[in-house]
């Protein structure tokens, strides 16, 4: 290759990640930020990551000329027609809060434009490799702003006011970027919480587990580097939810390193009993952590609310099962919450809100990937697919992202691996 075609092959590249990078803004900005639940803010703060989000697909499309072969063009278009129109129908028979209900359609188009046309089906989307080199560098910058916060070497630059939870706070904003919304009572200490830009720890833990479990079980070969980043990260979140999934992930990550390294494939079946018999100890030991974790949270007050969310969003369901209650129809759920919990009439699951804004109808197109990815990777034996979509679907099922681009991301990439022939194949760009 001549130095000419050379360059251009490393400008081409570094476009595509340009490109790349917007597409994982989108997906961070998209994730309850606290600036899209304030009331300076939330009318036209969604431009932003749609925007981002749009331009970051065009990029790609055009930087990938995906437009060049024509049969993948057409096939990826006409799977995102169907997706896109799948969704079109539901605003035709239950026409609640049809503006939202368009932004995310836009989003959920794009999306799979991106996977199906850019990168083509059956293959790991780049971005989201991508996605994970930025979500640890924003783990990186948050735990350095986070340890001046709590050593008082940092003061707040403003204040900020947010209403997530269905309550105005007042919020200390550092920098313009990080803010203090939660605090953590840790060994009769109160700590603030590391949340980056997010309304509470949760929603900053998604986002470095998304990261983790991308790095752990898409990526040919895990970074530790990037590992202990994120996992730094997600203690100092102090989210219940965080630890959970770091340690499951930890634990069946080097496990599988194990089964397949030289040294236990040499071992004599007698030795191999014995380390099976270690193993499934040192697995009972996480389980029981795990469960001790769990105890902990059910006992306090976040928990119980946690708990009647599942109760408030199954109600609501039961009202429209067929066709639930309309998109982001919360009123919904706030008519099943008692008044006990007045100071609290937020929700905390996605797995419930599915249902009860879509009924049956949204449960099919939400639920249907994870079953297809779950079928496929067993078919093909390829337990590094099973593990990472159970810590999707647990992490869909223990907090609010519905709609956040970074989970309808995943729902469509999960889908694209639904044809068992096709997995595990890597974007043309590797």
């Amino acid at each position: 290759m001549c130095v000419g075609e050379s360059k251009k092959q490393f400008a081409k590249r570094d476009l595509a990640y340009f490109f790349e990078v917007l597409i994982a803004l989108s997906f961070i900005l998209s994730g309850h930020c606290v600036w899209a639940w304030s009331d300076a803010c939330w009318e036209w703060f969604w431009i932003i990551p749609l925007s981002l989000l749009g331009l970051g697909v065009a990029g790609s499309f055009f930087i990938l000329k995906c437009y060049a072969n024509k049969k993948t063009c057409l096939k990826g278009f006409a799977l995102t027609a169907a997706i896109v129109g799948s969704l079109l129908i539901f605003a035709i028979i239950n026409p609640y809060s049809l503006s939202s209900y368009a932004k995310f359609v836009f989003a959920v188009g794009f999306m799979a434009i991106y996977i199906f046309v850019c990168q083509g089906e059956g293959k790991i989307p780049h971005a989201l490799k991508t996605y994970s080199w930025v979500i640890t560098v924003v783990a990186a910058f948050s735990m350095i702003v986070w340890i001046f916060i709590i050593t008082g070497v940092l003061s707040p630059s403003g204040i900020f006011y947010c209403e997530w939870t269905g309550e105005t706070r007042e919020l200390n904003c550092y920098l313009g970027v990080q803010f203090a919304t939660q605090n953590f009572d840790f060994a009769g200490f109160t700590i603030i919480r590391n949340t980056f830009c997010f309304t509470e720890g949760p929603m900053y833990a998604v986002q470095l587990c998304f990261a983790l479990i991308i790095d752990l079980f898409l990526c040919e070969k895990a970074s530790w580097v990037k590992v202990l980043i994120l996992g730094a990260a997600i203690f100092t979140t102090f989210t219940y939810t965080g630890w959970i999934i770091f340690l499951l992930a930890i634990f069946v990550k080097l496990l599988f390193l194990f089964l397949k390294s030289k040294r236990y494939k040499n071992l004599k079946k007698s030795r191999k009993c014995v380390l099976w018999s270690i193993i499934i100890a040192l697995l009972i030991l996480v389980c029981i952590s795990v469960i001790i974790l769990i105890k902990d949270k059910l006992g306090s007050d976040s928990g119980i609310i946690r708990m009647d969310d599942y109760k408030v969003g199954i109600l609501a369901w039961l009202d429209k099962p067929i066709l639930g209650n309309g998109f982001e129809n919360y009123s919904a759920l706030r008519g099943h919450m008692g008044e006990w919990r007045s100071y609290n009439l937020g929700f905390s699951n996605s797995v419930t809100r599915i249902l009860a804004d879509g009924g049956i109808y949204f449960g099919i197109l939400f639920y249907a990937p994870f079953i297809c990815s779950i079928v496929g990777s067993l078919k093909k034996k390829n337990y590094n697919l099973l593990v990472f979509t159970v810590a999707v679907l647990a992490i869909f099922c223990l907090t609010i992202i519905s709609y956040t681009y970074i989970m309808v991301f995943m729902l469509i990439f999960l889908f694209s691996y639904a044809n068992p022939r096709t997995i595990f194949q890597t974007s043309h760009r590797d």
